[in-house]
Parts: C-alpha cells; structure tokens; sequence
C-alpha cells in the first residue's frame, strides 16, 4: 500500500526512505545514464505523467504538489545536481499520485506495479532505473484471440485487401489463407494466432477481439512504431486478476483489445537493479 503524500515526506524525513543518504555517495552521471538507457522504460514513464495530467485537470488542484517540492530539495541539498532532483521529484509524484485511487476516471489509477516498483525501489535505497522487470520478462508474442461477437476467423470489413494489407503492416501478422466460399475471407496470422476477415455484411463497430499477448509494454511500443492508432497503457481488475491492457480502434472500425494478465505479486521476481555506489 502506496501512503498518502503527506506519510511519504514524514518516510523520507525520518529515513524510513533513506533517500538523503543514497544520494550522500551516488555517482550521478551514472544512474542519470541508466535512467536514460531504456526506451520502453521511458515510454511507459510517460503514459503515467500523462495520466496524472488528467487527474491534476478533472480534480483541478495538486495533492502531490508539497511531496514533489520537498524530494525536490532534499535531493538537491544531498547532490547539488537539479537534474537527477528533478527525476527525483517526478518519481515521488507519481508515486503520491498512486495514492488517490479514489477518483473516478477512463484511466484505473489504483495498483499499478510500475509506480509499486519505483516505491520498492526508494525504500530500498536505490534509484529507480531499468531495467523494469515487466518489460523484459518475455518476448512479446501473441498468444490468444477471442472474439466479441462469434467468430475471430471471421471479423466483418469491406474490403480484405486493405484488410490484409492494414493488419499485416500494423500488427506485424502474415497472410496464410484466402477463399472466396461461401463469402469472400482472408486470414492472418502472428505467433500462432489467427485472425480471419471476411465481407460478410456485419458491423465492425459492433465487433472485434480481445488479444491475449505477452510483454504488452513491447507489442505496444512495436504497434506505436508501426502507426497503429494505439490507446494509453492501464490496469483492469477482471474477476479479481488484475490485467495490464489497452485498446486499439482500426480504420475499418473494429476494436481490439490488448491484454496480458499480472502475476501476483508474491509471484513476481524483483530485480536488485542498480546500487548508488559511486
């Protein structure tokens, strides 16, 4: 359980978070270099700041503003170095954001691993840098596709061409079959999953897949980078098994969603990451 802002500062200044002494012999330059390494890392990073922004706008006022300014200055003072205080300072707002699950937003902003492990890792007394055991635990792969309506081989469109052509380019998938019986069909493929489109005179707005992947952090760094029109990054409670996910909406408007269920966190093996020592 993340504290409330105001028990954070009262962790660090009691050195329950020994955040003045880690900085006391940290090579700066080093863990600034770690900190920046890792693409994916700062990706994932950035869909939390973006969701604070949302939350600092619907609630119209800044609950983390007095845990941010104070890690702030207590980094400053131990390294006389604004630069990693300032990631610092980031860090601890993400982290006191954690803390106002209570807010009713698109976004779940309640049990995030990412910003659990950046807590873990200041009360341990290192300096958060990659790697974030999530994104490089598996290859990132498809594994299962189940349809909304009744059929994943048989998702409605106008058009297989583009179909084939869209699918292959932006969700990496290769063509493996085409019929014309008994309505005009083409199937695609990727780790062994299929997914199959036909013009068969449904509603793509009404239909899609939910797709079962691993390492979903990577697929969407690879569908981003592919031009797939991607949604943030969030964490869905299903029937108490917590799932990393997020949506993808197509041009022929069929919804896809992206998700890979979280081990519990007793099952989850923690990296000892990077020390402070100079």
């Amino acid at each position: 359980m993340i504290p409330i802002p105001t028990q954070l500062i009262a962790e660090i200044e009691t050195g329950e978070i020994p955040l003045a002494e880690m900085l006391s012999s940290a090579n700066c330059d080093s863990l600034l270099d770690q900190r920046d390494s890792d693409v994916s890392f700062d990706k994932l990073y950035s869909q939390f700041c973006d969701r604070n922004d949302k939350l600092k706008f619907i609630l119209n006022r800044d609950p983390t503003e007095s845990i941010r300014k104070r890690s702030f200055v207590i980094a400053s003072n131990a390294t006389q170095r604004h630069e990693i205080a300032s990631y610092i300072s980031d860090d601890f707002e993400l982290i006191a954001w954690e803390s106002h699950a209570s807010v009713d937003l698109e976004i779940p902003v309640d049990g995030s691993p990412f910003v659990a492990w950046l807590y873990s890792q200041y009360k341990a007394g290192k300096f958060p840098c990659p790697p974030y055991p999530y994104l490089t635990m598996s290859k990132p792969s498809f594994q299962s596709a189940a349809p909304y309506q009744d059929d994943a081989l048989s998702l409605p469109v106008i058009d297989i061409d583009a179909a084939s052509k869209w699918y292959a380019k932006h969700f990496g998938m290769t063509e493996v079959g085409r019929t014309n019986t008994p309505v005009p069909t083409v199937i695609l493929e990727r780790d062994g999953t299929r997914l199959g489109f036909a013009i068969n005179g449904g509603d793509p707005a009404q239909d899609g897949a939910a797709i079962r992947v691993t390492n979903i952090a990577a697929i969407k760094e690879e569908l981003d980078a592919n031009g797939t029109p991607t949604m943030n990054l969030r964490i869905d409670d299903r029937d108490g098994e917590k799932h990393q996910v997020f949506f993808v909406v197509a041009p022929d408007g069929l919804c896809y969603y992206f998700h890979e269920p979280l081990a519990p966190r007793n099952e989850r093996a923690m990296p000892e990451g990077p020390t402070t020592d100079g």
